[in-house]
């Protein structure tokens, strides 16, 4: 998927971002996965593995993100079976929180519920380091998912990637143990670009206060948008393995609205900088809704001196891609991208690294 909305998108926005903001707010709030490692042919899943994921469902459903990885059978895909392989262990049914196997068996579920539940608010009382904020709406068989990635403390090096993922809520399927019309929960379906675990959002020391927003746009298929959650999941990688730093998800996925563009700074103007830390990719998007004599988009260094333009001159309503991409080699820091339309102006922050 690409990074950037489709132009249509501007246009179903209620309320565009804010040009020095992030697209969404992001709650500071530390949450756990808890993941069923599970098959649709495996008897044991379907058997005292059931109760052991309906009751940590029951318990935690509204602070952590609850994932069924079918890592083989019908109910399979590549995103499941990598997530799956991602954890330890060589037999179903397993349950992790995080990355921590729960060690359940046919006769702990007591146990295995308490510990997961004391270990979801044991995570629950901790400042997070990081965390994604999630908007998604719908129109006709459309998804729009826009999300923005804060660091609320100094990120000390590594790599770090944000996976964004769609889970049915309930399938009716086979299930051995359950019969031909079991009600599945929460089943990990996709992930809406990038490998398994998401595209790399830093790979560097980084100091709090980063931020990475990003739109996309998917088709949702079959799933209803009542049947489905939007999950977030960013992790650390840490050698061949990837590790949960925190996760984030929503259900409120509501009808897009179709509106003209609006912002209370420049009215009728809609603007974004996908990744503002320079990467391939990355992008600044004008969206106009009638035309303007003069429009100016132009690059500075942070005391204030004109490095270059990238538009300068008039243009109709419409929407604008200007590529950043030729400032990957540009010295390392900060600077500053100003849009100047009429003589309105505003600027975003731009992180070279």
């Amino acid at each position: 998927m690409r990074l950037f909305i489709y132009a249509a998108f501007f246009a179903l926005c209620a309320a565009p971002a804010a040009l020095s903001a992030q697209l969404v707010s992001v709650p500071q709030t530390q949450r756990a996965v808890i993941v069923k490692k599970t098959a649709d042919w495996c008897p044991l899943c379907g058997g005292w593995g059931w109760p052991v994921f309906a009751n940590l469902l029951a318990d935690n459903g509204d602070r952590a993100t609850l994932i069924a990885a079918h890592h083989s059978g019908g109910l399979t895909n590549p995103v499941a079976q990598s997530l799956a392989y991602n954890l330890e262990g060589p037999s179903q049914p397993r349950f992790y929180v995080n990355n921590t196997d729960l060690n359940a068996n046919s006769s702990n579920g007591a146990t295995v519920r308490a510990n997961a539940n004391a270990m979801v608010e044991s995570m629950a009382q901790q400042t997070p380091l990081v965390q994604t904020g999630i908007k998604a709406s719908y129109l006709n068989n459309q998804l729009f998912i826009e999300t923005s990635t804060q660091l609320f403390q100094n990120w000390a090096g590594g790599e770090l990637y944000l996976g964004i993922y769609l889970i049915e809520r309930t399938v009716i399927a086979n299930q051995a143990s359950q019969g031909a019309n079991a009600e599945h929960k929460q089943i990990l379906r996709s992930v809406v670009k990038g490998q398994w675990y998401g595209v790399q959002l830093l790979n560097e020391a980084t100091p709090a206060g980063y931020f990475v927003d990003s739109r996309d746009t998917v088709a949702l298929g079959a799933i209803l948008p009542q049947n489905l959650e939007v999950a977030t999941i960013l992790w650390r990688r840490n050698g061949t393995e990837y590790e949960v730093v925190n996760t984030n998800f929503t259900r409120d996925i509501t009808e897009a609205v179709v509106v003209s563009v609006e912002n209370p700074v420049f009215p009728g103007v809609g603007w974004v900088v996908a990744n503002n830390r320079i990467q391939s990719g990355s992008m600044s998007v004008i969206s106009l809704s009638q035309s303007h004599k003069q429009v100016s988009l132009g690059l500075y260094t942070m005391s204030g001196q004109f490095l270059k333009y990238y538009y300068d001159g008039s243009l109709g309503a419409g929407r604008y891609e200007f590529s950043l991409e030729d400032l990957i080699g540009f010295p390392a820091g900060v600077y500053l991208l100003q849009l100047k339309v009429d003589g309105q102006l505003n600027a975003q922050r731009i992180i070279v690294p």
